[in-house]
């Protein structure tokens, strides 16, 4: 995925967290902030998850919410710019 929307419309789960009682909530992504995932349930509601302290599965990837605590647009100029390091590399 290569846009700022990268998460959005992705299913994601609470795999583990800080706040237990999030753990196993699932849904789609709506939005994506620096800080947060704001998702709808299957039963329609509407959620708030913090990215710290929780680890998600996205598209069958476990990660961190820590790996992601940038806006979408700066994690995609840094994904890019790693691209670019790499294959200077190579």
């Amino acid at each position: 995925m290569s846009n700022p929307e990268e998460f959005i419309g992705q299913r994601i789960k609470v795999v583990q967290a800080r706040n237990t009682s999030i753990e196993g909530t699932e849904g789609t992504i709506k939005e994506d902030t620096k800080n947060t995932f704001r998702i709808l349930t299957d039963d329609n509601k509407a959620k708030i998850l913090l990215k710290q302290g929780a680890v998600f599965m996205i598209n069958k990837q476990k990660i961190r919410g820590e790996d992601l605590l940038f806006r979408p647009e700066e994690r995609i100029k840094l994904k890019n710019e790693l691209k670019k390091i790499k294959r200077r590399g190579d």
